[in-house]
């Protein structure tokens, strides 16, 4: 069967930090520690502390002190993140447990990156409408998915690199009312890069975005339509795929991939090795087609020789892994936690 190429020449969609195998035992490690004020050295209350891009996290209280269970073979960072001060990250291995993690919060100091101070002739409305559409999703998922606080996203095109960015000093509060959930996400970098079609028509030719996400219950109790929602969105996605593939599950799992236009054995374009509890992955060729369900394309390469695989199915380095048709359009609006299903 051949596989037609994407329009769109390539989307790197980067929705998580760091880097599954469910079919190892995982063993439970317990941090702790208490958040200060760096200035006033005095204990900060209801600082939010999270496992990226997960439903796992706590926060501080009247003390300052927190504690979070996670386990010892996920990768993701430990975000700390209180309004009006710096987000610290930090990385889960360098932590000992039993040990107090004592944090000093800086205060965040508003400034503007130079790029901003440039001449911009785009308006903030229509900048804007490309940011949503290559954040959240298409018009019929940000009717379902809004960003409350949508005022403190900062917009920027340049005209001389043809680039919009967009950056936000605080994290942006999202109520998905589709899969059901509350989301902080803090937007470290967004990049939409624009080419001249032979047409003489601006398009969009490549997306890049990176941030780290905490996700909370919008009901108490989930609802049955959130369930299949979330199955739906999961089925085909680049999570499910790259769970698959951590397992060498692939076919079993309804993915066939092309090389070419025909169609093969995955083990015969992709290695996968076990390393310190992550998968390593190594590409056998420049580019695959994988189809999900007989239906659901998507182009897939990498610029890196390998790339890791964790716990939850996150993978590393995510900038380095270039996507374009079905799985790059799910966007933040389709976006599961990394320990959906879990």
């Amino acid at each position: 069967m051949g596989i037609s190429n994407s329009n769109i020449s390539y989307t790197l969609v980067l929705l998580h930090f760091l880097f599954f195998f469910s079919v190892y035992t995982y063993s439970q490690q317990k941090i702790s520690g208490v958040i200060y004020d760096d200035t006033t050295k005095q204990p900060l209350e209801a600082v939010v502390i999270y496992l990226d891009g997960t439903t796992k996290g706590t926060i501080t209280n009247s003390s300052g002190r927190f504690s979070l269970d996670i386990s010892t073979n996920f990768k993701e960072s430990i975000i700390i993140s209180y309004l009006g001060y710096k987000t610290v990250i930090l990385d889960p291995t360098i932590i000992k447990e039993g040990e107090d993690i004592l944090i000093y919060l800086k205060e965040e100091i508003e400034s503007l990156d130079p790029i901003y101070l440039q001449t911009d002739d785009w308006s903030r409305e229509k900048k804007l409408r490309y940011f949503k559409k290559y954040f959240i999703g298409d018009q019929s998922i940000q009717e379902q998915c809004k960003i409350v606080n949508v005022g403190d996203i900062r917009l920027y095109y340049s005209s001389s690199d043809e680039m919009l960015y967009a950056s936000s000093s605080v994290p942006l509060t999202i109520r998905n009312k589709y899969l059901g959930y509350k989301i902080t996400y803090n937007l470290i970098d967004f990049e939409l890069k624009f080419s001249l079609g032979s047409s003489g028509l601006r398009l969009v030719k490549s997306t890049y975005f990176s941030g780290t996400s905490f996700f909370k219950e919008y009901h108490k109790k989930v609802r049955k339509k959130y369930e299949k929602r979330r199955l739906k969105a999961y089925k085909g996605s680049i999570l499910h795929f790259m769970r698959s593939l951590a397992q060498k599950r692939i076919q079993e799992n309804n993915f066939r991939v092309f090389y070419k236009g025909f169609a093969g054995d995955p083990n015969a374009y992709f290695s996968v090795e076990l390393v310190d509890s992550l998968a390593k992955v190594a590409m056998n060729v420049e580019r695959v087609s994988v189809l999900y369900d007989e239906k659901y394309q998507t182009d897939m390469w990498i610029s890196a020789d390998h790339f890791y695989i964790d716990g939850f199915g996150n993978y590393t380095p995510s900038n380095q892994l270039f996507l374009s048709g079905y799985m790059s359009n799910h966007k933040v609006g389709m976006m599961l936690p990394l320990d959906y299903g879990l």
